[in-house]
């Protein structure tokens, strides 16, 4: 008989919701819709003069490697 392998667990990752702002060095990334495997967001600063990035699409995982890579920080929930 065979056995199924499993798929290696890993650690439990951050959960991207509608409206959150991560914060890393003096970018800014707002979460505008999350799917089940896909994010999508927008670059924004927090200057008083705020400027907009086009909206792009990423793999869930993806974006959390890159905030977890650039040590953002969740500014607002």
């Amino acid at each position: 008989m065979f056995k199924k392998q499993l798929a290696p667990v890993l650690a439990p990752a951050h959960a991207f919701v509608k409206g959150q702002l991560w914060k890393f060095d003096t970018r800014c990334i707002r979460i505008e819709h999350v799917g089940k495997l896909l994010v999508e967001h927008r670059g924004v600063t927090l200057d008083p003069k705020p400027m907009r990035s086009p909206k792009r699409m990423m793999a869930i995982r993806e974006l959390q490697q890159f905030l977890t890579a650039n040590h953002a920080v969740l500014v607002v929930n």
